[in-house]
């Protein structure tokens, strides 16, 4: 290291975060597919594109939160693709006296493996989901009847009419169980038929923003 006195510097805004720099430090800037060029951070414009690290962050080995009453499961990739899932395409009912309380996933009804997918990791938690087709529609539900395990993933993973978040324990886990996660929100909002592929579409801007940058830890 080297004693280079005071110095001013700048603070280059991202989408990711900001980076604060002396203005002659030289950062990547995209000149196309698979080119770059170098640049003075003191010369960057708000159309430059950054390159980014292609290598994952490797958090830590996280666990899913106890509840009382509740068989918690070991949080994997399968398990984390279950929380992407739902936030995909499911939701939590708390049940009123007239109808009980419920976790929900819908799938196309050609997304076979993916259905009995829910329901395995749904039956993790010590219940026991039901896969039936939905009326009128080309498709079908799991749903797990449980009034604790709805109290737990509304607590914890989603509510109606609220922006979702990506939990804790899914933001700072292993790179296994952030990928299960994204692959969870892809199998049920996404489409590899587009170019690029869409990952999700949400009127939550923020979880959009959220989610780009749990991918960029990818």
């Amino acid at each position: 290291m080297f004693d280079q006195g005071k110095q001013f510097t700048v603070n280059i805004k991202t989408q990711d975060g900001v980076l604060e720099c002396t203005p002659n430090h030289r950062v990547a800037v995209m000149t196309g597919i698979d080119n770059f060029e170098w640049k003075e951070a003191g010369l960057l414009s708000s159309d430059d594109r950054l390159c980014t690290t292609r290598t994952p962050i490797d958090n830590f080995v996280t666990e899913l939160p106890s509840f009382e009453g509740l068989k918690i499961p070991e949080l994997d990739a399968d398990l984390a693709w279950l929380i992407g899932a739902i936030h995909g395409n499911g939701y939590v009912y708390l049940g009123t006296k007239n109808s009980g309380a419920s976790v929900n996933l819908e799938f196309n009804a050609n997304d076979v493996e993916e259905r009995e997918k829910a329901a395995q990791q749904l039956s993790r938690f010590g219940v026991n989901p039901k896969i039936c087709k939905t009326d009128g529609q080309y498709s079908f539900k799991v749903t797990a009847y449980s009034k604790i395990l709805a109290e737990y993933f509304y607590c914890y993973v989603k509510q109606p009419k609220i922006s979702i978040t990506i939990p804790d324990f899914i933001l700072n886990g292993s790179y296994n169980v952030r990928l299960g996660y994204v692959a969870g929100v892809l199998d049920t909002d996404g489409s590899v038929n587009h170019t690029p592929v869409r990952l999700c579409s949400s009127i939550y801007k923020e979880y959009l923003i959220q989610l780009q940058q749990l991918m960029y830890s990818l």
